[in-house]
């Protein structure tokens, strides 16, 4: 791990910074698509370019940014994209955007049976597995939002 430091008169990342920092054994790049000190964006294309031009993959964390701006991933030139969707007034859960090529070389992260899909590898295995409680019913976007302002938990979306 090698830590790239910001650039103390502009409260931002340097590029030059960021090439003195890279060689063959660089495989992530892992910066903040805004400053949270200075509120400033990074410059997220140059930056994403001196990284793949070294062989790295890059992550942009874009939670400061992408609830004041609507990021254009595919201009941005990140490989990964990460921001949670609370700041943008949803719900309390993150979402990652990958370049397509990327998430097809990356191994399933869940059941070896969708290893073969890309919309599904990433997907945790059933938490029904895990012996822990079922998720909240606004954890997710694909089912309606309960609100309860009793102390008991909402019932179970089936």
């Amino acid at each position: 791990m090698r830590e790239w430091r910001l650039d103390p008169e502009s409260g931002l990342l340097d590029p030059a910074g960021l090439s003195a920092l890279l060689d063959d054994r660089v495989k992530l790049v892992c910066f903040p698509h805004c400053s949270n000190v200075v509120g400033a964006p990074n410059d997220v294309p140059a930056l994403c370019a001196i990284a793949r031009a070294a062989g790295a993959v890059t992550c942009v964390d874009g939670v400061s940014y992408a609830p004041h701006g609507l990021p254009n991933v595919g201009k941005l030139g990140a490989d990964i994209y990460l921001f949670s969707s609370y700041k943008t007034f949803g719900p309390h859960q993150g979402i990652m955007v990958v370049r397509r090529a990327l998430a097809d070389a990356l191994p399933s992260q869940a059941h070896y049976f969708n290893a073969g899909y890309r919309t599904k590898k990433f997907t945790p295995p059933d938490r029904t597995t895990r012996r822990s409680p079922p998720a909240p019913a606004w954890s997710t976007t694909s089912r309606p939002c309960t609100i309860t302002t009793s102390r008991r938990p909402p019932a179970p979306l089936h």
